[in-house]
């Protein structure tokens, strides 16, 4: 599952125990602290790992692009495959305020 957390504190080892937006709290061992929100991954028993949205960008461009290779879609493609390759577009410059 993918959701936005935030840190709330740190173990005895100094592992960052977090929150997410559905109340689900995780540690993230690898959480930068130099930020307030991150997106996270996580399963059912709990590992929970930063997604980086540049790496996440990079992943569905590349299923997108192993999609159209194995021509799945002819004719319209679904809502899902658009939304996908909205979220895989390059964004504005860095520092550009974009929307």
């Amino acid at each position: 599952m993918l959701d936005l957390a935030i840190e709330i504190d740190t173990d005895e080892e100094d592992i960052s125990i977090v929150n997410t937006n559905r109340g689900v709290e995780l540690k993230a061992p690898e959480w930068p602290h130099d930020c307030e929100f991150q997106l996270v991954a996580f399963d059912l028993q709990g590992k929970c790992e930063v997604v980086w949205t540049e790496e996440l960008t990079a992943d569905i461009a590349e299923a997108l692009k192993a999609l159209d290779s194995a021509t799945i879609f002819r004719r319209l493609k679904p809502d899902w495959y658009r939304r996908l390759k909205l979220y895989a577009a390059p964004g504005p410059p860095e520092g550009d305020a974009g929307c």
